[in-house]
């Protein structure tokens, strides 16, 4: 597999669209309104009342402006992965979540989810993207990089969190736990001066 992994920007939020719109819950259309706008919200009434258009159109505006962060995967040119990556006070349900440390002068990224196109999944492409979201994140200034791998899913839709043993190979720790996920999280190395 050759995967060419790129930083969400305006120039590929059509990519992302599409990639939502065609293939990422082309399994579970259950969850095909979300456009990965979910943790963007700590109000679950505000969540619950938003459309499948409105998300959308929310997330392509906050794409092109730079408010909304990730990285998409391609594999000879085709959409098949999305990472949703950023700096976790942009990430209003988490900050909300009082099971989630936040400790005041550490300056944190988090990965809150992992959308593969169901045609290339167990194929490498999560852990592609989370290469490249370390990689990117280190020497930017973050000093560690978080995560939330649910304990118990029975399903690809449930791992959309990525996989505990995932994020062991790359070198995160479990640093703390819930009743439904592990808290894990990666320091990232500094740029030399």
């Amino acid at each position: 597999m050759n995967l060419e992994i790129q930083k969400l920007s305006k120039k590929n939020v059509d990519d992302f669209l599409n990639f939502f719109d065609e293939r990422a819950f082309c399994d579970n259309p259950d969850w095909a309104d979300c456009y990965c706008r979910f943790f963007y919200f700590s109000d679950e009434r505000k969540w619950e009342a938003c459309t499948s258009e409105q998300n959308r159109a929310e997330a392509a505006s906050e794409i092109t402006f730079g408010r909304m962060n990730g990285y998409l995967a391609y594999e000879n040119g085709r959409t098949v992965g999305w990472c949703n990556a950023d700096d976790i006070m942009n990430y209003s349900r988490i900050l909300a979540d009082e099971d989630i440390p936040n400790e005041k002068g550490i300056k944190k990224a988090a990965v809150v989810c992992f959308v593969i196109d169901p045609d290339f999944r167990r194929r490498g492409v999560a852990s592609g993207l989370l290469t490249a979201v370390c990689n990117d994140f280190a020497g930017t200034g973050y000093d560690y990089i978080e995560a939330y791998p649910q304990k118990h899913a029975d399903s690809n839709a449930g791992n959309y969190h990525g996989h505990l043993k995932m994020y062991q190979s790359a070198g995160f720790e479990i640093s703390g736990e819930t009743n439904d996920f592990y808290i894990v999280g990666k320091k990232l190395q500094q740029a030399a001066i």
